[in-house]
C-alpha cells in the first residue's frame, strides 16, 4: 500500500485562520480563569459549539460577555 495524502481540515465556515481575521475584541489578550460547571452544561456547550462550528473558548467568552453586558457590568 502507498501513502495516503490527507487534506487539511477545512477552516471554520471557509474563512481564513483566526490569526488573520481578528476583530477588535478578539485581539485583546486572553487570561486564564478557573471554575466548574455542571456536566450537563458542559455537554450542552460542546454540542452547541460543534453544531455552530465554534470552539468552546470563544463560546464561553461570548456567553460571559453577553451576560455581563445585559447586566450593564
Amino acid at each position: 500500500m502507498g501513502l495516503q495524502v490527507l487534506e487539511p481540515p477545512p477552516t471554520r465556515r471557509g474563512v481564513v485562520p483566526d490569526e488573520q481575521e481578528k476583530s477588535a475584541s478578539e485581539t485583546e489578550d486572553r487570561v486564564l480563569i478557573s471554575g466548574r460547571v455542571r456536566a450537563s452544561v458542559r455537554r450542552r456547550m460542546k454540542r452547541y459549539a460543534a453544531e455552530h462550528d465554534v470552539n468552546l473558548q470563544d463560546l464561553l467568552d461570548e456567553a460571559l460577555d453577553e451576560f455581563l453586558t445585559k447586566r450593564k457590568t
